[in-house]
């Protein structure tokens, strides 16, 4: 058994987001916070 855990963020801010058993949803989760964490990267710019 394969347990995904998706994680973000580097030294002091680094977290684990998620744990899944499925590769699909893995991925899906992984994609969702590349793209959060690009979108909350943006609102801090303006």
């Amino acid at each position: 058994m394969k347990a995904y855990i998706i994680t973000n963020g580097e030294y002091s801010d680094y977290h684990i987001c998620g744990v899944t058993l499925d590769k699909e949803k893995a991925e899906m989760m992984k994609r969702f916070y590349s793209e959060f964490k690009y979108r909350e990267n943006m609102r801090e710019t303006k």
